[in-house]
C-alpha cells in the first residue's frame, strides 16, 4: 500500500510541530511494515536546506514540485501542495491520501476531484476542513480524530463520525530514567498559556523554569514578552530542538497551561490532545495542565488539571503541591508512567488501527467504483 500525506504547512527538518512529528512516525511505521509512505508539503523557511529545495523546485518547474528525501523517504515540496497534488499523484501513484494539517478543506477537495480515497486526519478544532463543503460527504472521505474530544467536536459540528487515533509516539525516543529539576514548558506562545508560566515563575522564584521555543512566535510577540522574561532569573529560554530527550531529562514537571482568559483578546484555541504530555509521561514526568480540550484524556491520572478559567492562585497551589510534597510527586510520577503504558496508545496498536482504516477505506472505495460501472 502506498500512502501520501499532504499538508499545506512546511515540514521536517525545517519546521517542527506535533503534526509533523506524528506524520513522520506514521511514515516510518509504514515503511517498517513493508508499505510506502511519502509526504507532500509546502516549501520551508529561509533555512539553507529549504532555499536549496526551492531552487530544485524552480529547476523542475514542469513537475511543479521538488522531490526531496528526509530520513530516506520521499518528501514532495512545492509552493502550493494542493495545486501540485495531481502531478504528485501521477509521480507516486498512491492508493490513498491523508489530509494531515493546514488547509485540509482544499486538500480533501483536491483528492476527491482526483477520485482518490482520502483520510481526513483532524488534529485540532479550528474546523478549517469545513471549507470542503459537500465534498466532506463523499464516500471517498473518511474522518480520523486524534482524541475523543476532537471526535465529539467533529460530530457536533458536521454530523460526521470519526475513528480515534491519538498521536503515534515511540516512548523510547523520549525516555529519560531520572527526573530533572525544572518545570518545562514547550512552545511558550500566548495561546498556549505563556502568561500562566510567567506568573508562576514570578510567584515561585525558587523553582527553575525552562521554555522551549515552538511554532508561530512572531518577533513582535517575542519583543512584548522580553521585558517580562528579563525580570525572571529563574527562567531559561531554549530554542526549538529535535532532541526532546535532552529536554525531558531536565524536567521534574511538565507545564501545559493552554488557557486563554489571560489574553487581552481571548481566542478559543483548545488543546486537542497535547503530544508533549504523552512524550513526558513515558519518563514518569507528571504534568500540570489546564482542563482544556483533550488534555484530560492525555494527562489522565498522571498529573493535575486546573480549570482553564481559574485564577493564578489555583495554578500556584497546584504547582507547589506537586513540587514540595515528595510523596505526592512520587504518586503522580508512578501514575504518569502507568498512564503512558496503557495499551490504547502503544505504537503497534495505533499503527495497526491506522493501517486497518486505510485498507478498509481503499477496499470500500474500490467496491463502490466497481458497482458504479
Amino acid at each position: 500500500m502506498k500512502v501520501l500525506f499532504t499538508t499545506t504547512h512546511s515540514y521536517l527538518p525545517y519546521f517542527y510541530g506535533g503534526s509533523e512529528l506524528s506524520t513522520h512516525e506514521l511514515v516510518c511505521a509504514l515503511r517498517a511494515h513493508g508499505h510506502e509512505g511519502a509526504v507532500n508539503v509546502s516549501h520551508g523557511t529561509n533555512h539553507l536546506g529549504a532555499i536549496l529545495d526551492r531552487a530544485r523546485g524552480k529547476l523542475s518547474a514542469r513537475k511543479g514540485f521538488a522531490k526531496t528525501k528526509f530520513d530516506n523517504y520521499t518528501v514532495y515540496r512545492s509552493w502550493s501542495p494542493v495545486d501540485s497534488l495531481p502531478k504528485v499523484l501521477s509521480d507516486m501513484e498512491p492508493d490513498i491520501g491523508v489530509a494531515q494539517a493546514g488547509d485540509q478543506g482544499r486538500i480533501v477537495r483536491a483528492h476527491v476531484s482526483c477520485h482518490l480515497p482520502v483520510v481526513l486526519y483532524v488534529r485540532d478544532v479550528e474546523f478549517k476542513w469545513q471549507s470542503a463543503g459537500d465534498y466532506l460527504s463523499s464516500p471517498l472521505v473518511r474522518f480520523v480524530a486524534n482524541s475523543r474530544f476532537t471526535a465529539d467536536a467533529i460530530k457536533k459540528k458536521s454530523g460526521q463520525v470519526a475513528d480515534i487515533i491519538p498521536p503515534l509516539i515511540h516512548g523510547s525516543r523520549y525516555y529519560t530514567p531520572e527526573p530533572g529539576n525544572a518545570v518545562v514548558m514547550i512552545n511558550p506562545h500566548p495561546v498556549k498559556g505563556v502568561d500562566v508560566m510567567l506568573q508562576l515563575a514570578k510567584l515561585c522564584p525558587d523553582i527553575p523554569f525552562i521554555t522551549v521555543r515552538g511554532w508561530g512566535l512572531s518577533a513582535e510577540t517575542e519583543a512584548e514578552l522580553a521585558p517580562r522574561y528579563a525580570e525572571l532569573p529563574n527562567v531559561r529560554q531554549l530554542p526549538s530542538t529535535d532532541d526532546m530527550r535532552a529536554i525531558y531529562a531536565q524536567a521534574k514537571l511538565l507545564l501545559v497551561p493552554t488557557s486563554t482568559p489571560y489574553l487581552a483578546e481571548p481566542v478559543d484555541f483548545p488543546e486537542a490532545w497535547g503530544r508533549v504530555v504523552t512524550e513526558a509521561q513515558f519518563s514518569g514526568i507528571p504534568v500540570l495542565a489546564s482542563d482544556d480540550g483533550g488534555l484530560p484524556e492525555s494527562v489522565g491520572p498522571g498529573g493535575l488539571l486546573v480549570d482553564r478559567n481559574a485564577p493564578i492562585e489555583s495554578w500556584h497551589k497546584a504547582i507547589r503541591g506537586m513540587w514540595d510534597d515528595p510523596d505526592e510527586y512520587s504518586r503522580l510520577r508512578e501514575a504518569a508512567r502507568r498512564h503512558a503504558m496503557r495499551d490504547e496508545i502503544q505504537p503497534t496498536y495505533l499503527y495497526e488501527k491506522f493501517i486497518r482504516i486505510c485498507l478498509d477505506h481503499i477496499a470500500a472505495s474500490k467496491r463502490r467504483h466497481a458497482g458504479s460501472r
